[in-house]
């Protein structure tokens, strides 16, 4: 944003440009919109002399592969089983998880997450 102006612009969801921050500004500069998203952004960047690339590293594409199949597996909040039970219980175990990594990492107390409305 643009204060003196208050002229504003920003991008969403761009695939393959590196720099979404330049491109956020270019918006700003260069059109009268305030938010470009998705494919037409990266359209956008593309004919404004953004160079697109691949953004996934060897080490990102690693860590992606790992967490797929756990994905894929403990389902999201919104998606329901075949036989039309929510997923959301499975999807807290994985959530459970985390937490007892977190308390390990950060040493929290063992009781802290008895106050959390999810359980």
């Amino acid at each position: 944003m643009h204060g003196p102006t208050r002229r504003a612009g920003s991008v969403a969801s761009v695939r393959r440009i590196k720099n979404v921050s330049r491109l956020a500004k270019t918006v700003m500069e260069r059109t009268n919109h305030v938010m470009i998203v998705g494919d037409g952004a990266r359209r956008f960047g593309v004919a404004e002399g953004f160079e697109e690339m691949n953004l996934l590293t060897e080490h990102s594409r690693k860590i992606w592969l790992a967490w797929k199949p756990k994905r894929v597996l403990t389902g999201g909040p919104a998606r329901t089983a075949r036989n039309g039970k929510s997923m959301l219980r499975r999807c807290s175990i994985t959530m459970r998880e985390k937490i007892a990594y977190a308390m390990r990492v950060h040493h929290m107390p063992a009781n802290w997450h008895d106050q959390l409305a999810w359980r």
